[in-house]
């Protein structure tokens, strides 16, 4: 559990709400998760866990 929360400091900062509906409506619009990635400057798993994300939520934008 420990190595958990250390790894989570190092990978960085929680993605701003901006972003996170910026990956949605990219994706709703069928742009490939490496392009949605390189233009939120964001990385591509951490696309794949925003629109995993939004499945399990169901959270409307």
């Amino acid at each position: 559990m420990t190595f958990y929360y250390y790894r989570r400091i190092i990978m960085g900062a929680r993605i701003p709400e901006t972003i996170r509906k910026q990956v949605l409506v990219e994706w709703l619009a069928g742009i490939t998760r490496d392009q949605i990635a390189n233009n939120n400057k964001i990385g591509t798993g951490t696309v794949s866990g925003i629109i995993k994300g939004s499945r399990r939520t169901k959270k409307r934008f």
